[in-house]
């Protein structure tokens, strides 16, 4: 018997995700791209980060413990947190299985001012035993040798060794190829203008091909704005990376908290340096959001270069952004509404939450048979859990 048509709608780091385990299953998936693979396009920002930078994947959650509790629980909490260890680690195996060459395990460095040191202590311990095992304070002596910082621009931090990064847009375009491989197809340049659910399935609308009928759809993409169903659920932000040239040892990931987060790595002698993010609507126009981001990344320039002595008078090599998509709780969508299932809202900690959701998305689809962990982990993370709901 035939195996049902699938379609995933977007082909980044998400959408090859979900892609790449429905192959695993038997499903030749059809994965639909705007733009290009890992690239996205101009009139919806990708979620994709630059040319030069490696991203980060495992840190644990953007807000700190005391107010995710407040938002879903302590017991959902941990298991939010195992899950995103879960995925973290999933996300290395796989890449590791293509190419080991794009895995960097050397850990993150998460560093503050004076009671944030203190606060930043106090946050992993609140971390599950197998996430914190390890994890020690670094001096600012420590954070100067590493990264080059300016001696004042921060008291100190907590090192992290069992985090990873990965060459994200290497291991996109190495997940493209092995859902090829494994008979699925993808179309680059066709964008999907419309959904409608039916009695066969779904019907997908597009502005090239036509319309298509399907089985089942992943929406994993920037482009919800065609969906009802995630309306008022999503708030995307842009974040901001520049790129310089800068001698040195590659370097653990590194996130400032203190204040706007900011996010730096070295890798091959360049240092690439992010944040800013800046919230915006899914209808801002792209002359806007060109303008937008040229103030961001200004002001990045400028905090890079008070924290980085050595980066006086350098321009930048690259210069890069991406959009993530925060939700009310702060946690992902994966689940159904009917034949649709979602893989969104990114949330500064989605790349290993995601990559664990693109994991279950077989079985929910029944595909596969869940354990009663992971269906503990689905419901976590269902488009009707309560603490989704906004109003």
């Amino acid at each position: 018997m035939a195996k049902d048509n699938v379609i995933v709608v977007g082909g980044g780091l998400s959408g090859l995700s979900a892609a790449y385990h429905l192959a695993k299953q038997g499903i030749k998936p059809v994965v639909v791209e705007a733009g290009k693979i890992g690239i996205g396009t101009d009139d919806m920002l990708s979620g994709t980060n630059g040319p030069t930078f490696s991203k980060m994947i495992t840190t644990e959650y953007e807000t700190d413990a005391e107010t995710f509790y407040e938002k879903i629980g302590k017991e959902k909490s941990r298991r939010f947190l195992k899950l995103a260890k879960n995925g973290a680690d999933l996300q290395v195996q796989i890449a590791k299985s293509l190419d080991s060459s794009i895995v960097r395990e050397d850990g993150t460095i998460i560093v503050g001012h004076g009671v944030q040191k203190s606060w930043l202590e106090d946050e992993v311990a609140e971390y599950p035993t197998e996430t914190r095992k390890n994890c020690r304070p670094v001096s600012i002596d420590g954070l100067v040798e590493t990264y080059g910082l300016k001696r004042t621009a921060f008291d100190g931090g907590v090192f992290m060794p069992n985090d990873a990064t990965i060459d994200c847009n290497k291991y996109i375009q190495l997940l493209a190829r092995e859902v090829e491989r494994m008979g699925g197809i993808i179309l680059e340049g066709v964008k999907v203008t419309g959904l409608k659910s039916t009695k066969q399935g779904v019907k997908v609308s597009t502005d090239k091909s036509g319309d298509c009928n399907a089985d089942y759809v992943v929406m994993a993409t920037n482009g919800f704005f065609i969906d009802s169903n995630l309306k008022g659920l999503l708030k995307p932000k842009w974040s901001y990376i520049l790129s310089y040239e800068d001698k040195g040892k590659d370097t653990p990931n590194s996130w400032d908290f203190t204040d706007i987060y900011h996010y730096w790595l070295r890798t091959g002698n360049v240092l690439s340096v992010g944040g800013e993010d800046k919230s915006y609507n899914f209808d801002t126009k792209y002359s806007r959001a060109s303008k937008l981001q040229k103030q961001a990344l200004e002001k990045l320039d400028a905090w890079a270069k008070e924290k980085f002595p050595a980066l006086k008078g350098k321009k930048p090599i690259a210069e890069h952004y991406g959009v993530f998509v925060m939700t009310p709780d702060e946690m992902p969508i994966v689940g159904n509404v009917g034949n649709v299932f979602y893989l969104v809202g990114c949330n500064g900690s989605g790349q290993s939450t995601l990559s664990y959701g693109a994991y279950l998305l077989p079985g929910l689809m029944g595909y596969r048979k869940l354990s009663e962990e992971e269906k503990k982990f689905a419901e976590l993370l269902s488009i009707n859990r309560p603490s989704l709901k906004v109003g």
